[in-house]
């Protein structure tokens, strides 16, 4: 099985079920807006080298993202909104092919972390409405890939960087 959708459906589960870690050849997953809740664990991700789109929005998780899922060294395409997610931004830094990021909605704090500007896949980061802090780094700047950039109602201060100027790719940039 390469793709495995089943969004908007009413499967009630205690965060994913680990069975989908014998899916080793998946490379699409959608569960987004079930009735899934409890805590993200790292059990459902291991062994899934192939997955390159995942979709987990609308589910109740209240916890951090797991290692084994920001690991996956095939993943593109991440949609984590309105899922209760807590912790900070640290996990983005061990992505190692992110492009398209969204994680609105949520409980993630702190700062966005300056070395984001090191994640050179990055093209679509989506964080608006989390609790986000401090100033907007200069090293986005350094993310040649950059479309859109949300990161609106959050509490972030300071100036808009300069360094924004330089994104040419830049389609989007809403921090209101």
């Amino acid at each position: 099985l390469q793709y495995l959708f089943y969004g908007n459906t009413y499967f009630e589960y205690d965060g994913i079920p680990p069975q989908i870690s014998n899916l080793v050849n998946l490379i699409e997953y959608d569960c987004s807006y079930t009735l899934y809740y409890g805590a993200l664990r790292d059990e459902p991700f291991v062994g899934l080298n192939k997955l390159n789109y995942l979709k987990l929005s609308g589910n109740l998780y209240d916890s951090s993202i797991p290692s084994a899922l920001v690991n996956l060294p095939n993943l593109e395409w991440l949609y984590a909104a309105d899922t209760s997610l807590t912790g900070t931004m640290d996990f983005v830094l061990d992505m190692p092919l992110i492009f398209e990021l969204w994680f609105d909605y949520n409980e993630i704090t702190g700062t966005i972390p300056t070395a984001i500007g090191l994640v050179s896949t990055l093209g679509s980061l989506s964080a608006g409405w989390n609790s986000l802090s401090g100033t907007i780094p200069t090293e986005l700047g350094n993310l040649e890939l950059m479309q859109q950039l949300w990161l609106f109602n959050n509490t972030l201060t300071g100036q808009v960087p300069s360094e924004l100027g330089n994104l040419g790719s830049m389609t989007t940039l809403d921090i209101s």
